[in-house]
């Protein structure tokens, strides 16, 4: 910065970028130094902070039901940010109801978390479907987020519970009858 003959002040111009990133507030340190035909007086540095501007990424199920084949193993559950994250952002998700059978009888899945690494935003819950070769209903697993543990909200679709249904691929029983006279 150079100061012309009579001029007492001088601007320091600074670009903050606007990004979409969730993150901490960020600081740039401007410091004055090598002073010529003056001398140091009392603040050297100043400190500007960029304040984050972007909301909490919220965390929601990408559909909130899906359907697919007993035969069809492993069902996948999207679950979604709906914006990047500078920071990690762990999920934690479990079978909250549903007429299948779990402990590997119609499927496993215990309960568990994902973790979004910054700047992710998908992550997919493996549900184990067991085909058990008998003919039955369509069943269901309702799998729902228990609990974002950092750096998110709860979204919308997060609150709402993922079906997942299953339709069984065995042969379905005829019953034949034969009629003499």
């Amino acid at each position: 910065v150079a100061f012309e003959p009579g001029e007492t002040v001088k601007t320091i111009g600074l670009e903050v970028v606007d990004d979409s990133v969730h993150e901490e507030d960020e600081t740039v340190e401007v410091a004055l130094r090598n002073a010529q035909n003056a001398v140091a007086g009392g603040t050297m540095t100043h400190t500007y902070t960029i304040k984050n501007n972007d909301p909490l990424p919220a965390v929601a199920f990408r559909e909130p039901a899906r359907r697919g084949d007993e035969a069809i193993d492993p069902a996948r559950v999207a679950v979604l940010l709906t914006g990047a994250s500078a920071r990690p952002v762990t999920v934690e998700y479990a079978v909250t109801g549903g007429t299948a059978t779990g402990r590997g009888a119609d499927y496993a899945l215990a309960e568990g978390a994902v973790t979004f690494a910054p700047g992710e935003t998908i992550k997919t819950i493996e549900l184990a479907v067991v085909d058990d070769g008998l003919h039955e209903e369509d069943e269901t697993v309702e799998v729902a987020v228990r609990a974002v543990v950092r750096a998110a909200g709860l979204g919308e679709a997060g609150a709402a519970v993922a079906a997942a249904s299953r339709a069984s691929t065995a042969v379905r029983p005829t019953v034949e009858a034969t009629l003499e006279v």
